[in-house]
């Protein structure tokens, strides 16, 4: 996921995918976290993640895509289908699923396969902890350790 660095890696045989919008080929950031976000969302599979680029490019592209809308479409369509591979096999039939003209929105085509149920329970938080809960769980830890550390307990 990351090179040495910490930087996100994104292969070399990809690269020349986002020509349209990165003529030099260079490295850039925002492409290789896009990369690194899409490659999560088809669980780790480089060649899943490779196909789906080379079929859509604009996956790549920071200007027309976002990590957001990967993550929330790949969780409506496990909501949808009943399953995670089923919402990763219909993602790499039609990547195009993954793209939205709005930053944080859906793609059209996906919104018209859902209720407006599903689509209401991944708007109001989804599953899983609120970012709020998950940050004051850190936080009581990191008190704790401290705490142990300066009485001497570590």
């Amino acid at each position: 996921m990351g090179g040495p660095s910490g930087l996100p890696r994104m292969p070399i045989k990809a690269w020349p995918l986002t020509k349209r919008f990165n003529p030099g080929g260079q490295y850039d950031e925002r492409i290789a976290t896009l990369w690194r976000d899409l490659e999560i969302t088809f669980n780790m599979d480089e060649d899943a993640t490779f196909k789906a680029v080379k079929r859509v490019p604009s996956l790549m592209n920071p200007e027309e895509s976002s990590r957001w809308v990967f993550f929330r479409s790949k969780d409506l369509l496990i909501k949808k289908l009943g399953s995670e591979q089923a919402a990763i096999n219909l993602m790499a039939k039609d990547p195009s699923l993954l793209l939205c003209p709005q930053y944080d929105g859906l793609n059209p085509k996906l919104e018209a396969m859902l209720s407006a149920e599903d689509i209401a329970s991944v708007k109001a938080g989804g599953s899983g902890p609120s970012p709020v809960v998950i940050i004051g769980g850190v936080a009581t830890v990191g008190a704790a350790i401290v705490y142990i550390a300066s009485n001497g307990g570590l």
